[in-house]
C-alpha cells in the first residue's frame, strides 16, 4: 500500500480519467523496511506502520503546498510490487508507477463537511512549515495537531470524500 497526497482536483481528474489516465513516477509513502526500521517497529505492526506513512504522506502534501486550500485527500493504493521503487529513506518514500484509479483502495480526506476548523488549521501548518525539510516537519507541533485533532477520515474510493 502506498499514499500518495494530492489535490481535489488532481484526484478527481486521477478518478475521471479511467484506465488510460494511470500516472507513472508518482511520489508516495509506504511501510517500507527502512521505514519500518527506523521507526523500531516490527513484523506485528502493519497497521502502525502503514499510518506513520500515511502521516509522511499528508505532511509532504503540506510541505509541498498541495493543498492551499487547506482541502487535504491522500490515496491509498495497491499498486503492483514491480511497479514501487523503494528510495530506501527512513521516512518511507517511494516512487510508482501505474497510479490509476483502479488500485485505489481507499480515500483519505477531510471529508465532504470537514470539521470548520479543519482547512484553517492546514493551511495555517503549511505556512508555518514552509522551508522545513520533511523529517524535521513531522515531529513540529503543527504536523502533530493536525494529526490529533484534525485526522483524515477513511473513504471507499466510490463514496463522496
Amino acid at each position: 500500500m502506498i499514499f500518495v497526497p494530492l489535490a481535489r482536483a488532481d484526484a478527481e481528474r486521477l478518478r475521471d480519467a479511467g484506465p488510460a489516465g494511470a500516472r507513472d513516477g508518482v511520489r508516495g509513502f509506504a511501510a517500507t523496511a527502512s521505514l519500518v526500521r527506523a521507526h523500531g517497529l516490527g513484523p506485528k505492526d502493519e497497521d502502525e506502520a502503514a499510518y506513520t506513512a500515511q502521516a509522511y504522506a499528508m505532511t509532504a502534501g503540506l510541505l509541498a503546498g498541495v493543498w492551499p486550500d487547506g482541502d487535504r485527500v491522500v490515496l491509498a493504493a495497491e499498486v503492483a510490487d514491480g511497479s514501487v521503487t523503494d528510495e530506501h529513506s527512513d521516512l518511507g518514500e517511494v516512487r510508482a508507477d501505474g497510479l490509476g484509479w483502479s488500485v485505489v483502495a481507499a480515500v483519505f480526506s477531510d471529508g465532504p463537511e470537514p470539521d470548520p476548523t479543519a482547512r484553517p488549521a492546514v493551511i495555517a501548518a503549511a505556512a508555518a512549515l514552509a522551508g522545513t525539510a520533511l523529517e524535521d516537519a513531522v515531529d513540529r507541533p503543527e504536523v502533530e495537531q493536525l494529526l490529533e485533532q484534525h485526522d483524515l477520515l477513511w473513504h471507499v474510493p466510490d463514496e463522496r470524500w
